[in-house]
């Protein structure tokens, strides 16, 4: 299937695109959600690595990591530090193109960072809304 990827449920909650279109949140009702918030990096990872991780989790719109996107996150922490390690004129394209859309995914660029939206009222029903922080910590 070619076009445009799906936008995560949570992005969408997270613009309020449902309060415009309630019967779309409907659709999307078995959906499968995260169990927990990101956690910590992996036991296994270098420091640059965790170091990477570590940013990247900081740096991500709040409600957007779960636990279930631990090993995308792996990936994006893996080929940053890759990008540190060697500096961006020594990466190859094809893992720079790989991290620039990883990031992009994960709202990590001004273009998508822009299209989510954090509202005032955030939805009760999901306790992860905050990448695993209770509200107000």
């Amino acid at each position: 299937m070619t076009g445009r990827p799906r936008t995560p449920t949570n992005v969408l909650e997270l613009r309020g695109a449902f309060n415009a279109h309630p019967e779309r949140k409907h659709e999307r009702q078995d959906e499968p959600v995260p169990a927990g918030p990101i956690g910590e990096a992996p036991k296994w990872m270098k420091a640059p690595e965790k170091r990477c991780w570590d940013h990247l989790v900081a740096s991500s719109p709040p409600g957007v990591l779960g636990d279930s996107d631990r090993v995308y996150l792996e990936v994006a922490a893996e080929l940053l530090a890759l990008k540190r390690r060697v500096g961006i004129e020594n990466m190859e394209a094809a893992k720079l193109n790989r991290l620039e859309t990883m990031l992009g995914k994960l709202g990590m660029n001004p273009a998508d960072r822009s299209r989510v939206k954090v509202s005032k009222s955030r939805p009760r029903d999901n306790e992860f809304t905050s990448n695993g922080r209770r509200p107000g910590a």
